[in-house]
């Protein structure tokens, strides 16, 4: 919200900076990405449930009862129930795993760019750390942009179909929402640094004496021990002169 109420000027002042700077997701980003994931998306489709397909996920099944049998030891089969994973198993399994993934590579390939494709979806939909940290007083209302910017967060849970259209729609509204936060918190900034001017600039003017003046203090200090050094210096002058006067005297 834009309390004010027993709020620290200085950070307030901090948080309107940050509001200025948050931009949301640049607009042609998104249409890169959306566009990437639906390609990704048609790819692997285009190959679920053919021969490639299948030998990817015998591949991986394969993988995982390999991956059991290294930390678990010989045992029964974990698939089926019979039959031994041993040794002699192992060494078949690993030709097969290695077969598998030749007949499947373009199958691979295709899910490792949906994999990457929706790596760089999460980041783009990642909430700001501000957004995150709990309640905090903002110098001006941010409730439609975290709004708009938790929307954005969660488009990954849709249907798989109905992410790239979703992503576009609603980090449009994110990126339209931060401008206008970013409008809201620049005027704020202006109207109190305008507030602050006439204390400020007397202010830094004393500042700069006050530099001066600690500065100086060594120096100051250092004159101090000669004036004292020229006055003993000096006594010790009149004694010198006084005493042929006193010798004579006597």
């Amino acid at each position: 919200s834009g309390s004010m109420e027993s709020v620290d000027p200085t950070s307030q002042i901090n948080r309107a900076r940050q509001l200025v700077n948050l931009a949301g997701p640049q607009p042609e980003r998104v249409e890169a990405t959306a566009n990437e994931l639906s390609a990704a998306q048609a790819a692997v489709a285009q190959w679920v449930g053919t021969d490639a397909d299948r030998s990817l996920r015998t591949a991986r099944l394969l993988e995982q009862t390999l991956d059991l049998h290294e930390h678990a030891g010989d045992g029964d089969c974990p698939v089926c129930g019979q039959g031994r994973v041993d040794a002699a198993w192992r060494n078949d399994a690993q030709q097969q795993v290695a077969e598998l993934q030749r007949a499947a590579s373009v199958a691979a390939a295709a899910q490792r760019r949906l994999k990457d494709a929706q790596a760089s979806v999460a980041e783009l939909i990642r909430l700001p750390d501000v957004f995150v940290s709990g309640a905090v007083s903002w110098p001006v209302d941010v409730n439609q942009l975290r709004v708009s910017w938790l929307a954005l967060s969660q488009v990954d849970e849709l249907v798989e179909d109905e992410v790239g259209p979703a992503l576009i729609t609603r980090a449009a509204a994110v990126h339209a929402a931060a401008a206008a936060v970013a409008g809201a918190a620049d005027a704020w900034i202006r109207d109190h640094e305008d507030a602050w001017r006439p204390v400020a600039e007397p202010l830094t003017a004393w500042l700069v004496g006050a530099r001066a003046a600690v500065a100086s203090k060594p120096q100051v200090a250092a004159l101090k021990e000669a004036e004292k050094w020229l006055s003993s210096l000096g006594d010790e002058l009149r004694a010198e002169r006084f005493i042929p006067i006193e010798s004579h005297a006597v």
